[in-house]
């Protein structure tokens, strides 16, 4: 019953009795009122002679059962001062809708508070709900704590709600085993972009291969054909195989051309397309190598993409041996990999999984770059065979 109901029942039960006993009425609820209004103390000795019936002004009220009860819980909540709602040792718990919240140190005015009395004395929670959906109220809960009498300060909670979105969920390192396959409502939760109770590191255990999620929406809003769709980053914490660049010692070709994209990540393509559905694999387009010239990578050329190998400004962040601007010519660096995996940025130790495995940029005419087992950056001669540990998009 809302609290606007409650009063109406209690108003219709005041004039029922005054037409049927006025002197009762005036005796009973007059004063009750009154002191409804002015004394929280009464109003709660109030309650418990209804539920105890030990007075007459209990057994009047029964009269009307649950509706006074909750009347007088009702004046119960709203009548609570400033000083009462400070007072870290009040006797009672209780819940309270109050426009007291500014004076209370909270950033809005009105707030649903809840007090939890500890049992020692001087000591409670006070838990606080913002009530408006006021764009400059930037907050949903607040809790604070007292210590001997005195209010600790007032501590934001974070909660699901708090993250939706990749935003949010790129910040918050977990590490959670998600289980042996997506589940459905895990799918939905991609496709929505709310990404729920999904978090970097979180993984997958399939056939067994870890696949750890190390980015949300990395590539929305990208390409030379939009990225629309929300999808998450998923890279194994292992090599799957090893596999040689190309069959001889040369970059010729950039990493479009090279022996590993053409026929060497088809492994790992089946792999993946088995574990996750290949209807979820994301398809998108990004920008890679296709020419190199004096060792440096000229041209290049936008793809379809669905598995590839990492580039070094996505395990590291920035580029360790790969090709820069020199003072007399510029590399062709165009590229959508631009920042660091969360995952990597979070977790620094998960760069290394004790393994060589390539990553995909151009460093010579005869070398790509390296991850070695060490930990340490580096680059290796193309045609000898190592690591592959890619990464893909996984969509709902």
């Amino acid at each position: 019953m809302s609290n606007y109901e409650v009063e109406k029942v209690y108003d219709e039960n005041i004039r029922k009795l005054e037409n049927s006993d006025p002197a009762s009425a005036e005796e009973v609820f007059n004063p009750l009122i009154q002191k409804m209004a002015n004394n929280t103390a009464y109003i709660k000795s109030e309650q418990d002679k209804i539920k105890s019936g030990e007075t007459a002004v209990g057994d009047s009220l029964k009269f009307w059962g649950k509706e006074a009860e909750e009347y007088l819980q009702f004046k119960l909540r709203n009548s609570l001062t400033v000083e009462e709602l400070n007072d870290s040792a009040y006797p009672e718990n209780y819940e309270i809708n109050t426009n007291l919240g500014k004076q209370l140190g909270l950033p809005s005015e009105w707030v649903f508070l809840k007090f939890f009395k500890h049992v020692s004395e001087g000591y409670g929670t006070q838990i606080a709900y913002k009530m408006t959906a006021q764009p400059s109220d930037n907050w949903r809960i607040k809790i604070r704590i007292s210590n001997e009498k005195t209010w600790g300060e007032w501590q934001e909670v974070f909660t699901e709600q708090s993250f939706i979105g990749a935003g949010g969920h790129n910040s918050i390192y977990r590490g959670k085993n998600l289980g042996s396959k997506v589940t459905s409502e895990q799918f939905e939760a991609i496709k929505n972009g709310k990404f729920t109770d999904l978090y970097i590191g979180d993984y997958w255990l399939i056939d067994g291969v870890i696949w750890r999620i190390a980015g949300f929406d990395y590539y929305l809003n990208s390409g030379d054909i939009n990225c629309i769709e929300h999808h998450i980053v998923l890279v194994s914490y292992g090599n799957l195989y090893n596999h040689v660049m190309n069959d001889t010692n040369t970059t010729e070709g950039g990493y479009k051309g090279s022996k590993m994209r053409v026929s060497g990540l088809n492994q790992a393509k089946d792999m993946i397309k088995r574990a996750f559905g290949e209807e979820h694999i994301l398809n998108h387009r990004i920008l890679i190598t296709s020419a190199v010239s004096n060792g440096r990578p000229s041209a290049g050329s936008w793809v379809d993409s669905e598995v590839e190998l990492l580039s070094e400004r996505m395990v590291y962040g920035n580029p360790m041996f790969s090709s820069l601007p020199d003072g007399s010519s510029i590399p062709y660096n165009y590229q959508l990999e631009h920042s660091q995996l969360p995952l990597f940025a979070i977790n620094h130790s998960l760069i290394s999984n004790r393994g060589n495995y390539w990553l995909r940029d151009i460093v010579t005419a005869s070398d790509f770059t390296f991850v070695y087992s060490n930990g340490y950056a580096g680059y290796n001669y193309a045609r000898n065979s190592s690591g592959v540990r890619p990464y893909f998009c996984l969509k709902g």
